[in-house]
């Protein structure tokens, strides 16, 4: 492997993390250090901590590039050695509860209630936000709650929509065949018509979709697994759509719903403020967002004692 490779292999490694918290540890002694699996992370948690950080206690932040790198990194620091530090870990839940992945759990592992941080911002409340602050729009002129009710109608469209296409994910992963799912496009799958509704882009059937999905990620289902898709869309249909739809497919939507309402909202002069892309959503959104109750408990609960011993 050469320098570079070496250079990029170590970028988003635990080891980088460890090494900097070390470095940062040394220079400022006590303070919280967060750990995250990327930059949106950082970007998503990063408000919400300071918010709950008590005054004159530093914060800093460090990506270790993904979900096992966390829990890595949480297994190379021993905290009982930093204790005038707070260590906090935050990770996504992920498809966990379907493949009976099993996790080290800690008190300072926050892990996520939804799919991932996406799900928490895809909502009406964050919608308004968007229509208050981010749109050049009369509102007088026009019935949020008009678009609300719309956007909450075809939100649950989506997550209808996307039960076949999780199955087919879930089904994958449980077989162990790898599958990449930034290769499912959302965008090549769904379509909003002139009148803000959802539906799929040329799929007629299961067989069209399923042709769509292993074009897309060039696999090929097995008879196994194309059997048991419609069971694993009744597993599925049980739980909390937030929590079995990738965080990404619902930004997805979100974005398209709003860039669909701007184009028929255009006639009366609306623009964006800040043009929202699935790349800036959550550094944009993010700080918009009231912490959950469980994110508001866990960061309360553990930066009690620094409001209790202040440095």
């Amino acid at each position: 492997m050469g320098f570079l490779e070496k250079l990029n292999a170590s970028r988003d490694s635990s080891i980088s993390a460890v090494h900097e918290f070390l470095l940062e540890y040394k220079k400022h002694g006590m303070a919280v250090h967060a750990f995250f699996e990327g930059h949106d992370d950082a970007s998503f948690y990063s408000a919400q901590i300071r918010r709950a950080l008590p005054q004159q206690l530093g914060l800093y932040l460090h990506q270790c590039g993904n979900k096992d790198a966390v829990y890595q990194t949480f297994a190379s620091i021993d905290g009982t050695q930093f204790s005038n530090c707070i260590l906090l870990f935050f990770v996504d839940k992920d498809y966990s509860n379907f493949l009976t992945q099993m996790y080290t759990q800690a008190p300072n592992i926050y892990v996520t209630e939804y799919y991932s941080i996406e799900n928490y911002v895809v909502t009406g409340e964050i919608l308004e936000r968007v229509w208050d602050e981010l749109i050049w729009l009369k509102k007088q002129s026009y019935d949020f709650e008009i678009v609300r009710a719309k956007f909450l109608e075809e939100l649950s469209r989506f997550h209808n929509l996307m039960l076949p296409i999780t199955a087919w994910i879930v089904c994958l992963k449980r077989s162990g065949q790898p599958v990449n799912l930034d290769n499912i496009a959302c965008g090549k799958i769904f379509v909003f018509d002139k009148d803000v509704s959802l539906a799929y882009h040329r799929i007629q059937s299961t067989a069209d979709l399923l042709a769509v999905l292993e074009g897309l990620c060039r696999i090929v289902t097995s008879e196994e697994c194309e059997k048991s898709l419609h069971e694993l869309v009744d597993e599925l249909n049980n739980h909390e759509p937030k929590t079995i739809v990738r965080g990404k497919y619902e930004l997805w939507f979100f974005i398209a719903f709003l860039n669909q309402l701007l184009a028929n909202l255009a006639v009366a002069g609306a623009r964006t403020k800040v043009q929202l892309t699935e790349a800036n959503a959550i550094e944009v959104l993010g700080p918009r967002l009231a912490p959950s109750p469980s994110l508001d408990l866990f960061l309360r609960t553990n930066l009690r004692s620094a409001a209790a011993h202040p440095p």
